[in-house]
């Protein structure tokens, strides 16, 4: 429902408020994937600092 709402909303803009939605949309997207690789890579590095100070297997479920 919310994407046809957001369909009809973006038909109904001009050709300008169409390119600044569109752009806002691709940054939004583009900063998400970063931020989670960001995250992912951060999270990766703290397991391994966790797992040299307990000097044993610390076995982390991420699913």
């Amino acid at each position: 429902m919310s994407l046809f709402v957001l369909l009809l909303t973006f038909n109904d803009l001009g050709a300008f408020s169409k390119f600044l939605f569109l752009s806002c949309f691709v940054f939004y997207c583009l900063f998400f994937a970063a931020f989670s690789d960001f995250v992912l890579e951060s999270h990766d590095y703290w397991n391994l600092v966790l797992f040299s100070e307990n000097k044993h297997l610390l076995i982390i479920n991420d699913l």
